[in-house]
Formats: C-alpha cells, structure tokens, sequence
C-alpha cells in the first residue's frame, strides 16, 4: 500500500525574562522528491542552543538536507553502477544518470548516508566563518522516507514521536516505547543505567483512547551515563556554563 504523507509545522519562542526579544531559535525543512526519488520525504527540525544557536540552526537548516541529498544519490548510483556491471553486456546501452531505476537501499546504506551527511555538516559549521558555535550549537532530528522503508536520525534532545491510532482499549502491557525517554533528567539516566541498548522496555499509557504515543528517538545529551562516557573518551570535559565562568567548582 502507498504511503500518504501530510505535513503541518508550528513553533513558539521561548519566554527569557532577561531578554525579552531573544530571537526563535527553532528551524525546520520539509523536502519533498528527496534524494532522486518523487516518493520520498525529508522531515526536519533543528533546535538552536546558546547566544548564536539562530545562526546554528539556520546553517543546519541550510546545509543538512542538501548533504543527506548528496551521499544518499551517490549510494543508489553506485548501486546501480553495480548492478549493470554484473549484468550480460554490462551497462553497455544504460542511461548514466536515471535516478528513476536507480535500486532502493537497504536500511544499513541508508543509515550509512545519513551518518555522512550529520558529520560533513557538523565539520562544516565549525569551519563556517559566519557561524559562531563555540558555546553555540543546534540540535536536529530527520525523518525521512524511502519507499515504506522510515528513518530517524537525531543528534541532541528534540524528539521525533509516533502517533499510533488504534481501535480497541490500550492494554499497557502490549504497548512498547524505546529505552531511556521519561521527562526528567533523572529518570533518563535511571532508566538507561549507562546501557546503549535501545531494546523496547514498557511504559504507561492511558487505558483510554485512540491514539498512544510512541517515542521514536533518544536524547542524547550527558545526563545520560553512556553519553557522559563516550564524550569523555574523547577527551572532552562536561561542564555547565557557571563552571566555565568559574562561578562553580568543577569535579
């Protein structure tokens, strides 16, 4: 069965008492006929964060879908490319550029691509002269369609959530949801307990109702213990903005 796509958008500025007239920071983009395909679709929300994170999430804004664009079109003609060299004859009498016959990627390409495109962004902001993202930076989150195959990419804490319509009472027992998505910061770091493992947990839903929501991403910010680590091993420090200006003690 086609999948029918429909899309709305709306966002507020947040309230900020010491500056009443602070820019909305938040961005998204819809991009339909993505990556060579009339049936796909890119969805994306970008959150910026600090003085400049306008100007952060305006870049990503700008740059992320065009570079998603890039490796996914280069992964499918490789493919093709492939595929007409193990072919009787080769790619003798092929058309070079034809993204219509161009084969679907399966969901590890696919992934792949979008790993790419996430980290040429992230590199290119910081090299970016009319960026400043020193303490400044931007959450984004994608999802997007090939063919009835759905991916969802995210980097920060925006949340990407699934509405599930259904048609009978919601048993809470049945309802599965992604590891390590309740409110608050300590839950978060409770629930995960340092695990990657986006294995399916439960979690309590209104007995009533047609439509439960299911969480479809995962922050990724260091209240989680595992996300501590990692940048840690990188050799980053974790600090909040008061320990950076030396108004609190660092340990």
């Amino acid at each position: 069965d086609p999948v029918i796509v429909e899309y709305a958008h709306w966002t507020q500025r947040g309230y900020y008492p010491d500056d009443p007239h602070k820019e909305n920071q938040d961005e998204f983009s819809v991009t339909t006929k993505f990556a060579g395909r009339d049936q796909d679709i890119l969805l994306a929300v970008y959150d910026g964060h600090g003085k400049r994170g306008h100007e952060c999430s305006r870049f990503a804004k700008r740059k992320l879908p065009g570079s998603l664009n890039k490796f996914l079109r280069q992964a499918r003609g490789k493919k093709y490319q492939e595929q007409l060299k193990s072919q009787p004859g080769g790619s003798k009498g092929a058309k070079g550029y034809d993204p219509d016959n161009w084969p679907m990627l399966e969901p590890d390409e696919y992934k792949l691509c979008c790993r790419k495109g996430f980290l040429e962004v992230n590199k290119d902001m910081h090299k970016a002269t009319n960026v400043e993202d020193t303490i400044s930076g931007t959450t984004a989150i994608t999802v997007s369609l090939h063919g009835t195959l759905m991916t969802v990419c995210n980097v920060g804490d925006s949340r990407a959530v699934l509405g599930h319509e259904v048609d009978f009472v919601v048993d809470n027992s049945e309802i599965p949801t992604i590891k390590g998505l309740e409110e608050s910061k300590e839950e978060i770091e409770e629930a995960n307990n340092g695990s990657t493992d986006d294995s399916i947990h439960q979690k309590q839903f209104p007995e009533t109702g047609k439509l439960v929501a299911i969480p479809l991403s995962r922050d990724q910010t260091p209240y989680r213990k595992d996300e501590r680590e990692r940048v840690k091993k990188k050799g980053a420090a974790i600090m909040s903005i008061d320990q950076m200006e030396g108004k609190e003690e660092t340990h």
